[in-house]
C-alpha cells in the first residue's frame, strides 16, 4: 500500500478559482482500527478513480484534508497554499474533483466489515468501474452469504458477480487496466461458457463475471432481470452495491455445491450435504424462487431432502447447462456440447478439442502437463489418444 503524506507541485491544470473540492474514490476504508495501519500512522486506505497498482494510504495532513472533503465540499478560497497543492495532487491521482456531482464522490468512510479489507475494496472497485459505464450487475455468493446468515465461513477466495449478459465484455475491458486478464477455457468460443474468469496480475483475487448460473433454466436476460429486481444493497468500502437477496443467494450457493463435475474432473467441494444445508438455512421460501428461476429440476433431490414436509412439484425441465455436465463419459460430454453449440461455433470448438493450447485446457484436463502457454505436440497427441479411446469405450 503506497502512502501519500506530503504535498508537492503536481503541475495539474486545475482552475485555482474553482469554488469547491470534493473527495472521490472507487473505494475507501477507515483502517485506524487495524494494528498494522495504526503502527504506520495510516488513517484511510483509498483506491483512486484512475488505475493503480495498489491502494493508497493517507496519513497526516493528507488524511485530514481528504476527510474534510468527504465531510462536505471544501472551498478552494479557504485553503492554504500547501493545502491547495495537495488538493491538486489528489486530483491528479483521481482522489478529488471540483465537480460536486462526480459519480465516484465519497461522502462517508467506515471501517471494513469483511475479514479482508483489500477484498472489500475490490468489491467496491468492480461496482464502481461498472457504475461509471452504466453496466448493471449483482454480486452473488461470497461474504454476503455469511452476513445473510447462510454460511459460517466469512471469507471467499474470489469475487462472483452476475452481469448484464450483453455487457460482460465491456466490464472485462474496464477492469483490464487495473490488472485483470481473461483466463481462457475450452468453451469460451461457444455460448456454453457460463462465466468469464479474470485472473489477477497484482491484486491476488480472481473475478468471475457470470452471464448465467448452471442449473438456472430461465434465459440469461430474464434470469438477470429477476435477480437484479430483487437485489438488496450492501456497502463495500464506502460504495453501496447490489447483492442477491438471501433466497436467491442461497439458491446460487446450493446450485454451486450440487453442480455435477464433468467426467474426468474432481467434484466440487461440499457436495450434496452442503447444498441441502444451505437450502435449510434459506427456509421453504427458496422452493418458490427455485421454480421462478427454473432451477427446481436441478435441485429437486436436494429440495426434497431439505424440506421433506413440503409438497414439491417440479414444473421446469432440467436445463441443458446442467444435463451436459452429467454425461457418463468424456466422449459423451464432448458430443453433447457439439450438439448444442451453434453451427458457426462448431469448427472452432472441434479445432480446440482436437488440437488445443494449454490455455484452452488449463490444468484440469486429465493427463495434461500444467503451466506453459501451449501444449507440446507430444501432449496434444497424447490427448488425442485419450479422446479417441474414450469414444471407442462409448
Amino acid at each position: 500500500m503506497s502512502e501519500m503524506g506530503a504535498a508537492h507541485d503536481a503541475g495539474v491544470a486545475v482552475d485555482g478559482t474553482s469554488t469547491v473540492w470534493v473527495a472521490i474514490a472507487y473505494a475507501a476504508l477507515d483502517i485506524r482500527g487495524l494494528d498494522t495501519a495504526a503502527q504506520r500512522g495510516i488513517e484511510c486506505m483509498v483506491l483512486p478513480t484512475l488505475p493503480c497498482d495498489e491502494p493508497i494510504g493517507l496519513h497526516g495532513d493528507a488524511a485530514e484534508l481528504w476527510m474534510q472533503m468527504v465531510d462536505g465540499p471544501v472551498a478552494d478560497a479557504i485553503l492554504t497554499d500547501p493545502q491547495r497543492a495537495l488538493a491538486r495532487e489528489f486530483a491528479e491521482f483521481g482522489l478529488a474533483s471540483q465537480n460536486p456531482d462526480h459519480p465516484a464522490r465519497v461522502t462517508a468512510v467506515a471501517a471494513p466489515w469483511l475479514s479482508s479489507p483489500l477484498h472489500e475494496m475490490l468489491y467496491a472497485l468492480v461496482h464502481s468501474a461498472a457504475f461509471e459505464r452504466g453496466i448493471e450487475l449483482v454480486f452473488i455468493k461470497g461474504p454476503a452469504l455469511h452476513r445473510q446468515g447462510l454460511r459460517d465461513r466469512e471469507h471467499s477466495a474470489d469475487i462472483d458477480v452476475l452481469v448484464d449478459p450483453r455487457r460482460i465484455s465491456e466490464l472485462q475491458e474496464a477492469l483490464s487496466p487495473w490488472g485483470w486478464i481473461v483466463r481462457h477455457i475450452l468453451w469460451d468460443v461457444t455460448d456454453l461458457s457460463h462465466s468469464v474468469t479474470l485472473a489477477p496480475t497484482m491484486w491476488g483475487c480472481e473475478i468471475d463475471l457470470h452471464r448465467r448460473f448452471p442449473g438456472v433454466g430461465l434465459g440469461d436476460d430474464e434470469a438477470f432481470a429477476v435477480v437484479r429486481d430483487s437485489a438488496e444493497q450492501m456497502e463495500f468500502a464506502a460504495v453501496k452495491a447490489p447483492v442477491a437477496e438471501p433466497l436467491v443467494n442461497g439458491l446460487f450457493s446450493a446450485l454451486h455445491f450440487a453442480r455435477p463435475a464433468p467426467p474426468g474432473q474432481r467434484p466440487h467441494s461440499g457436495g450434496p450435504e452442503e447444498a441441502v444445508g444451505v437450502l435449510r438455512r434459506c427456509g421453504a421460501g427458496v422452493i418458490g424462487i427455485a421454480d421462478r428461476l427454473g432451477a427446481d429440476a436441478a435441485l429437486e433431490p436436494h429440495l426434497r431432502r431439505a424440506f421433506p414436509e413440503e409438497t414439491i412439484v417440479v414444473t421446469n425441465p432440467l436445463p441443458f447447462n446442467w444435463t451436459w455436465l452429467t454425461q457418463p463419459t468424456r466422449a459423451r460430454y464432448y458430443l453433447a456440447a457439439l450438439a448444442h453449440v451453434r453451427w458457426p461455433d462448431k469448427p472452432r470448438l472441434v479445432k480446440r478439442l482436437l488440437w488445443p493450447t494449454q490455455s484452452d485446457v488449463g490444468e484440469r484436463d486429465e493427463g495434461a502437463e500444467p503451466g506453459g502457454s501451449a501444449l507440446s505436440v507430444r501432449d496434444r497427441l497424447a490427448r488425442l489418444g485419450r479422446i479417441f479411446a474414450a469414444f471407442r469405450r462409448s
